[in-house]
């Protein structure tokens, strides 16, 4: 697979550059840098993702969750209740 590279001109607080330099070496900055762009752009996508799945869920009567406990026992319960009726058969 072929990889298309763009020339991309940024600013950047003058110590983080400085410790780019003295940490990195010459070569290898380009692909650190995109590297640290994509891991955010993942999460920003992945919380985006996120905040819209909670409005589906809420708009569907869903039940409102207060924390990631919560949700796990739930899904506990839920999974437990499948594989009972699973046995059975």
């Amino acid at each position: 697979m072929t990889v298309l590279f763009t020339r991309l001109n940024i600013t950047a607080p003058s110590d983080l550059i400085s410790e780019l330099r003295r940490v990195v070496p010459e070569r290898m900055r380009s692909k650190i840098v995109s590297e640290a762009l994509e891991e955010k752009l993942t999460k920003i996508k992945r919380e985006k993702a996120i905040e819209e799945l909670a409005g589906i869920w809420k708009k569907a009567g869903g039940i409102p969750f207060k924390n990631d406990k919560e949700l796990s026992l739930w899904r506990k319960k839920l999974w437990s209740s499948f594989d009972k009726r699973l046995a059975k058969e």
